[in-house]
């Protein structure tokens, strides 16, 4: 297990971190993005959609296969299968990029030597995860620029199935997405579930989630039912990716998997886990990070209640304070890297094994 300050490890200070934070939930204010220097950093923050039609284009997970001229690196090498990419992210992204000022600025930045970073919120997350790998590959990948630019997100939706983690790793380029994610946050497992689930509630849902808006759901029976469509799909893709790994051939497996309905979209990245008391726990491995991302979902039978409920979608909009608790004054970060460390007594007194119980495992 490392030590040390959040910063040092992931090579992003802490202040930047905060500046990102904040500067992704004013981006949502503005139509296109929001650019903000600091010293030698230049941000570039995305503001994130609250229509339903900008999170799925078609059922039941609108994915389709990226745009290899514009993202050549995303595929697997030997097969040469390529990656998969959420389709109304991907189009919202290539409209910013063909439409608006980003392509010079970025260029400006560039020129003026600045430390570029990409930023988001929400859905704003996904363009910036986008723009980041057309910052590699346009710049990074032919040597036009030697400072790579970072990608913060809070509370991201995942975008893109398993080539993505498996071609930015072998890109070495995957220790530079770093996502911030609240314990009770609903948002990052959305894109888990099939639209056709929660079309009915989605709309309903984002307009709560929304800063600026004051629809109000509190009493009310859709979150509930949202919550539960998201945590059973969670379930059926943690259990199916869990029973792949360890190798299990198993008919039955492969007959599920068949009938029911799996999200293409996988983690990747580094994924820094706030427990919502001022603790943070990190972890690199995608297959580990997605088991988290159901496990941390659950909730213990007297909190099955509409006020607690309420308080879950809440922590979506409750980065900014989390993180400046989290990240000032004494530190409490654990990092799960040697995961065969982790224990699997629930009476282990190790660090690990506290870290866990803040995310309720």
């Amino acid at each position: 297990m490392m030590g040390g300050r959040l910063g040092e490890n992931i090579g992003v200070g802490e202040e930047t971190i905060e500046k990102a934070c904040k500067v992704s939930m004013k981006a949502h204010s503005k139509p296109n993005y929001y650019i903000h220097d600091k010293n030698r950093v230049t941000f570039f923050a995305f503001p994130g959609s609250w229509s339903v039609n900008d999170w799925c284009s078609r059922k039941p997970f609108g994915e389709i296969k990226v745009d290899v001229s514009l993202f050549p690196s995303i595929k697997s090498i030997g097969n040469e299968e390529i990656g998969l990419v959420n389709q109304a992210f991907f189009t919202r992204f290539q409209h910013l990029l063909t439409r608006s000022s980003l392509s010079a600025e970025v260029e400006k930045a560039i020129s003026d030597k600045k430390q570029i970073v990409f930023t988001g919120h929400s859905s704003g997350g996904p363009t910036a995860i986008l723009a980041t790998i057309w910052f590699f590959e346009k710049y990074t990948r032919h040597n036009y620029y030697n400072t790579p630019p970072f990608c913060l997100t809070f509370g991201s939706p995942l975008i893109g199935n398993h080539i993505f983690s498996h071609a930015l790793r072998r890109e070495n380029w995957a220790r530079y997405f770093i996502h911030f994610i609240m314990k009770h946050d609903i948002v990052p497992r959305i894109t888990l579930t099939p639209f056709t689930q929660i079309e009915q509630e989605l709309q309903q849902v984002l307009e709560f989630l929304d800063p600026k808006s004051t629809h109000n759901l509190h009493g009310s029976s859709i979150l509930s039912s949202f919550l539960f469509s998201v945590m059973r799909n969670a379930l059926s893709v943690s259990s199916y990716a869990a029973s792949y790994l360890k190798g299990n051939t198993n008919l039955l497996l492969e007959t599920v998997a068949s009938i029911v309905e799996l999200s293409p979209y996988r983690p990747f990245g580094i994924f820094v886990f706030c427990t919502g008391r001022g603790k943070i726990v990190v972890l690199d491995n995608p297959d580990a990070v997605l088991q988290l991302m159901f496990f941390c979902l659950q909730f213990s039978p007297e909190e099955e209640n509409s006020e607690f409920v309420h308080g879950m979608f809440r922590e979506h909009l409750s980065y900014e304070s989390e993180l400046h608790e989290s990240l000032n004054y004494m530190q409490d970060v654990t990092y799960l890297v040697n995961l065969v460390d982790v224990p699997l007594s629930a009476h282990s007194t190790s660090t690990y094994a506290a870290a866990l119980n803040d995310l309720g495992l």
